[in-house]
């Protein structure tokens, strides 16, 4: 299938300097994408931006990684944030591999915090930790049972390694595996609103790496820009890119892994 001309606007090329950012960068990660564009000479897949808002929705790394290697613009596709085609999912991390030590120490020090009633209105909004082995361990929530058990159901993918044990991100499948003898501690935070996201955008702060995940109707994949491009005049840069993307096919997809991410929401994927 190949993309239609009326929305082909929504592909831009933007000056790195007009966007306000919400959340922190993790150097690791950056680092990565650095080595992994300068290698591939490809942008893999546009950032998604507000141009009303100014706003940059996903891509923090990205665009880090962009400037990292001297380009003054970067490929954005176009949404509207505060519409329905935008919406707002939690970042879970699992922590395997935890020994019954550590994992007794932090229910312990957790236990404390909530008896001495020190728990800060962040906490009892966005705290909880569940372990598991089949069983769970021991369970500390201020969510009620129908969002715990939402939470349960999560898709693991390894991210990084951690003192403690392998670290995961999630999304929809249970947190155990059949026959699996590990320990594992899953963390969650609920995710920011778009309000809240937006005033932290606009202020002097960031708020920490990955406080959301953002689901965004029809995402663009795998356009692959050759990075050139974005050293180019903007207006020329714009039109080479949306020539690139009216003459590549594309498939409709959803809960699909890419590029070491999962999609759950209908993304669509560029091909030759």
């Amino acid at each position: 299938m190949l993309f239609k001309h009326n929305n082909i606007n929504k592909f831009e090329v933007v000056d790195i300097d007009k966007f306000i950012q919400y959340e922190e960068t993790d150097d690791q990660k950056v680092e990565q994408i650095v080595n992994d564009m300068s290698n591939k000479e490809i942008l893999k897949s546009p950032v998604i931006y507000d141009k009303k808002l100014s706003l940059l929705i996903d891509g923090h790394h990205r665009l880090k990684a962009i400037k990292r290697l001297g380009a003054k613009n970067i490929a954005v596709f176009n949404v509207n944030y505060f519409s329905d085609d935008v919406t707002i999912q939690n970042w879970y991390r699992i922590i395997y591999n935890m020994k019954t030590q550590d994992i007794s120490e932090l229910s312990y020090m957790i236990t404390k915090k909530q008896q001495r009633s020190v728990l800060s209105e962040a906490d009892t909004k966005k705290s909880i930790i569940i372990s598991s082995n089949e069983k769970n361990l021991f369970e500390h929530s201020f969510l009620n049972e129908e969002e715990i058990n939402n939470f349960l159901n999560i898709f693991c993918k390894e991210v990084t390694i951690k003192k403690k044990g392998l670290i995961r991100l999630s999304s929809n499948k249970k947190l155990s595996c059949k026959g699996s003898t590990e320990r594992a501690i899953l963390t969650i935070k609920p995710p920011v609103d778009k309000s809240a996201v937006l005033k932290m955008a606009r202020s002097d702060r960031l708020f920490q790496y990955q406080i959301n995940r953002h689901l965004i109707k029809d995402r663009p994949l795998q356009i692959n820009l050759p990075i050139e491009i974005l050293h180019l005049d903007i207006r020329k840069a714009t039109k080479l890119y949306q020539n690139i993307i009216l003459n590549k096919q594309f498939v409709s997809s959803k809960n699909i892994w890419h590029d070491n991410r999962f999609y759950e929401e209908k993304v669509m994927l560029f091909y030759e």
